[in-house]
């Protein structure tokens, strides 16, 4: 039987990115779903912005985002979690491989992280983490994720910030939910 590592190491080889209008199935349907109301039809639900105000907008989560960071960073360097999207809490099974899979679009291009991280005693710290390319085209997204503890403090993010001018991001049909046993 090939161990985690393997099966994560041959599941990141298969990160999806299509090009088109959106994902065929809702997220709110899928069997073991962990997210509540992530297609946006009525309201945010749990989703939550830091330092990013975000709405629901024709049936997308809409996020405006900040250039910069907080802060004066030597260089210009804007740490990525100044500006977040995020849901929680969540919990998650060790040794337990996951699927998120999301649409996912911005006013500019764009390369932002995507984690499962928690938030302890002012400190980020993340377990899990990808970065996300974004172009003006709405894109979909199918990435496998790795859990090797059990916990249940986490935290699902989009690690918005970034270097240079303000932008929108548009999220719609996201989706966590466990794909394989370890």
């Amino acid at each position: 039987m090939k161990s985690m590592r393997h099966l994560v190491a041959a599941l990141s080889v298969a990160v999806l990115a299509v090009a088109g209008s959106g994902s065929a199935a809702l997220a709110d349907t899928a069997p073991g779903e962990m997210l509540g109301d992530s297609t946006f039809t009525n309201d945010t639900g749990q989703w939550w912005g830091n330092d990013v105000d975000i709405r629901a907008t024709n049936g997308e989560l809409e996020a405006n985002v900040p250039s910069g960071g907080f802060g004066d960073l030597p260089g210009g360097i804007v740490n990525p979690w100044d500006h977040s999207i995020g849901y929680s809490p969540l919990s998650f099974t060790g040794q337990q491989l996951y699927t998120l899979s999301f649409d996912a679009r911005a006013t500019r291009d764009v390369t932002l992280d995507v984690s499962v991280y928690t938030y302890n005693t002012g400190q980020y710290i993340p377990y899990w983490d990808r970065p996300v390319a974004l172009t003006t085209t709405t894109q979909h997204f199918e990435v496998p994720v790795a859990m090797y503890y059990t916990a249940s403090d986490r935290s699902l993010g989009f690690q918005v910030g970034t270097y240079g001018p303000a932008y929108n991001l548009y999220l719609d049909n996201i989706s966590l939910v466990p794909t394989q046993s370890g």
